[in-house]
Formats: structure tokens, C-alpha cells, sequence
């Protein structure tokens, strides 16, 4: 029985400290969009949809602006969509 509620701590904690980075991580990528810096946003926005897909819905709100920065600076257009 003691073994059980370890182990459910164990995973407990896991889970709220990788909660954790991805509300941390988010909250630096919307940082950055909302100040126009998509440069330093998609590296961001790359772990968050790899990481932390259901997080929340600015994640791809957020991540369009990026992606339409990412195609309007394209020196390729057909390349870049």
C-alpha cells in the first residue's frame, strides 16, 4: 500500500513540473509575439506543439502569426508554405 501512494506521488509531482514548463514556456512565446519578435518565437513554438500540443489554445492563435511572419519574409514563397 505504501509502495502505491510513493509511486502516485512520484508521478503526481512528474506531471505538475512538466505542467509546469509548458505554462512557463508558453508564457515566454506569447511574450514574444505579442512583441513582434516571431524570430525568437519559433524555436518556441516548435517545442510547445512538439511538448505541449493541448495546453492551450493561444499555441496555435499565437503560432499563426508566427507562421504568417515566416511566409511574408520568405524570400521563396512556394518553398516557405
Amino acid at each position: 500500500m505504501n509502495t502505491k501512494v510513493t509511486i502516485f506521488c512520484v508521478f503526481f509531482s512528474v506531471l505538475s513540473h512538466a505542467q509546469n514548463n509548458c505554462n512557463e514556456l508558453l508564457s515566454l512565446f506569447a511574450e514574444n509575439v505579442k512583441t513582434k519578435r516571431f524570430t525568437e518565437a519559433a524555436p518556441q513554438l516548435a517545442e510547445l506543439r512538439k511538448n505541449c500540443a493541448s495546453t492551450n489554445y493561444a499555441i496555435y492563435a499565437y503560432g499563426e502569426r508566427v507562421l504568417d511572419d515566416e511566409l511574408e519574409h520568405a524570400s521563396n514563397k512556394k518553398e516557405a508554405a
